[in-house]
């Protein structure tokens, strides 16, 4: 019975460095193909031959000189083919399993989606064509407005909201394989999904632990082992880390939406059902009474009006309205506003999606 015991154990410690060898290589496979943007050709001889040279000079003494040239000549040929295929590029903020990524996946299912460390990188990478597409969320209808977007999208003057998508946010209960149900004690993940998910938290009884991210959560609990522990995260996030769903759909309320939106420098939608501006009005009693006055007159819906300080000692009002059917009535509504506001920026027109 001992035997067999070890052997498990060893089993379980070679599942975990195969996982880690495939997120490296993932992970590897992104950075080349961020590269793409930097290079003149795909195929980079010299390149290729400081890493073979490099591998050579490695000293694994259980895998010999043969089998790490045949492992990096494979990943080579994989990278170089990723690269020549020109796929489009979405960079989101989060690792791996973030519900960003799922968004983005549901905006198109084609592109390669290349994780970030922040907002500020992604609208970065979009900015100096790192990436062609970003994808940002800029509210919550639980938790409320997503801080740092609305300063990035003003700063960054080049860059469009070209898509936009309410995505619904279905938080699940994660862990490792081997875990049992009733041998959790702690629970991590971000605050905001701890927040959401409290009734079942209490529930279980569960000691709470605030996490940078609910993918980030799932990836530490997956690569720590910890059979005591949970995450809250997303479906994907478990694919991804290959946990156990416990259990799904544990927040408070079912209905949880983050809407998203997707940036970009260069593309121009095809078609357009929403537009967004950002407006400051002038300091006088009503005058932005006056102001959302011009959209019912024009029989205009708006679906959100948020105001903003961005630190310049002006206030501004960020603006999501429905577009009219008619191209004239929203150059009307253009004019008038331009003629009531003191600034008026449009921010992209663009089409939104509901997810269910």
């Amino acid at each position: 019975m001992k035997k067999e015991q070890n052997l498990e154990i060893l089993r379980q410690k070679i599942d975990s460095v195969d996982k880690q060898i495939l997120s490296l290589i993932n992970q590897r496979m992104e950075f080349a193909i961020r590269t793409t943007k930097y290079k003149k050709e795909i195929k980079d001889a010299e390149r290729e031959k400081f890493i073979l040279d490099n591998i050579n000079k490695s000293d694994y003494p259980l895998l010999g000189k043969e089998l790490p040239q045949k492992i990096y000549n494979a990943i080579l040929e994989h990278s170089c083919g990723l690269q020549d295929k020109k796929v489009p590029t979405i960079g989101f903020q989060g690792v791996h399993g973030a519900y960003s990524q799922m968004a983005a996946k549901q905006w198109d299912e084609d592109m390669i989606t290349l994780p970030c460390k922040s907002f500020e990188e992604i609208f970065e990478g979009v900015q100096n064509d790192i990436f062609d597409y970003g994808i940002v969320p800029i509210e919550n209808n639980l938790g409320g407005v997503i801080g740092g977007v609305n300063a990035l999208l003003l700063s960054h003057e080049d860059i469009s909201i070209i898509g936009g998508m309410n995505f619904p946010v279905n938080h699940c209960l994660l862990c490792n394989q081997n875990a049992n149900y009733r041998d959790l004690k702690n629970v991590y993940s971000h605050y905001q999904a701890l927040a959401q998910c409290s009734d079942f938290i209490e529930d279980l009884e569960l000691i709470t632990h605030i996490y940078y991210d609910t993918a980030g959560a799932a990836k530490m609990i997956s690569e720590k082992d910890p059979d005591s522990s949970a995450a809250i995260a997303s479906e994907l996030a478990a694919e991804f880390y290959g946990l156990k769903i416990l259990k799904k759909n544990i927040a408070n309320t079912p209905h949880n939406r983050t809407r998203f939106f997707i940036i970009s420098k260069n593309e121009k939608p095809k078609t357009t059902n929403r537009c967004s501006i950002v407006f400051s009005c002038p300091h006088t009693v009503g005058s932005l009474g006056e102001i959302i006055k011009i959209f019912s007159d024009n029989k205009i819906n708006l679906t959100r009006l948020e105001s903003f300080y961005p630190g310049d000692g002006s206030l501004k009002f960020f603006t999501d309205f429905q577009l009219p059917e008619n191209p004239e009535a929203f150059d009307k509504l253009l004019d008038i506003l331009g003629e009531a506001t003191i600034e008026l920026k449009i921010l992209g027109k663009y089409q939104e999606k509901e997810e269910k």
